[in-house]
Order: C-alpha cells, then structure tokens, then sequence
C-alpha cells in the first residue's frame, strides 16, 4: 500500500483538482512498466468570506417612492464553492426597507431593497443600511456592505405663512 504525501499546502481556489500518474517499474530483465493516471479533487473547505465588490454603495432615492420599488445591490462573491458559498443575506433592522432575496443561474444569489414605508427628506435625508451576506459553511463566514441612501426632495410642501397677518 503507498500513500500519496502532500509537498505543500493545497488551495482548491486556486488548483481545484490534479492529475496524478503513477508508474510501477520491475526489477526484471528487460524492466517492464505499467502506469496510471488517476485525478485527484481537492475538497472545499469554508476558507473564505462573502465579499462585496465595493464597502459603500451610493443609492439616491426620491423620497415619495412608490412603495413595492425595487433598488438592486451588487451580489456578493465567495471563492468557496457549495454549501460553503453565498446561501442568503441579511439587511439591519430599519422602518423603510425590507429585503428582496432571489436566485438565478447567471447571478447566483442577488438581493433588492423594497421600500415598505414612505420617506421623507425634510425629517431625514440620509439613510445607512447594513446588508450582510453570509454562508453556509461551518463556522459560517459573513460580509457586509454599508448601504448610503441619499432621500432626495420631492416638491412636496406648500408654503406656509409664518403670521396671519403682515
């Protein structure tokens, strides 16, 4: 029985799979040789971290917008692969916005902030959401993204007279 020594630590992110071949070769007259070639996978462990392409995404959104409006976010990437890769996300707690998950075949999975109650510039005009993105691996690893949300004015306010009378 022969074992198979690993020289050097092996990143299946980097090299996913080898090919090894093995030749035995006798001690006979004329030596005679036979070989085999077998492919070795390497397995993923949950070695990396969602990541966002950006820290900050800029979004600026008026602030009589229509309920049910969906903003896209960049999906965030893990190198891991399976169970081990991006399985949801998360968005911080907040009274305006709830989070839209979906999957696809060419994004994987991506998600969208709903607004779900109206926003008004002349209270707040500057919003910052956390949305994480975390896996399925054991530990679990996560990423974040912070979320600026510029409220834009609508005319939205009729004047007002400051006394009765001038």
């Amino acid at each position: 029985m022969y074992s198979l020594i690993i020289k050097r630590q092996l990143d299946r992110e980097h090299v996913p799979d080898y090919d090894i071949t093995i030749v035995a070769t006798d001690l006979g007259q004329p030596a005679l040789s036979a070989s085999k070639t077998f492919n070795v996978q390497i397995s993923d462990v949950n070695d990396n971290s969602p990541k966002f392409r950006n820290d900050v995404i800029n979004l600026e959104i008026q602030e009589l917008v229509v309920k049910g409006a969906r903003f896209s976010i960049d999906e965030a990437h893990d190198a891991d692969t399976g169970v081990n890769s991006v399985q949801g996300y998360t968005l911080s707690n907040n009274e305006h916005f709830s989070l839209a998950v979906h999957s696809s075949t060419d994004r994987g999975k991506y998600s969208e902030i709903v607004p779900e109650n109206g926003l008004d510039r002349e209270k707040q005009d500057h919003l910052s959401l956390v949305l994480s993105a975390y896996d399925g691996g054991s530990p679990q690893r996560s990423g974040s993204v912070i979320i600026n949300i510029k409220v834009l004015d609508t005319n939205d306010n009729v004047p007002v007279f400051t006394q009765t009378v001038y």
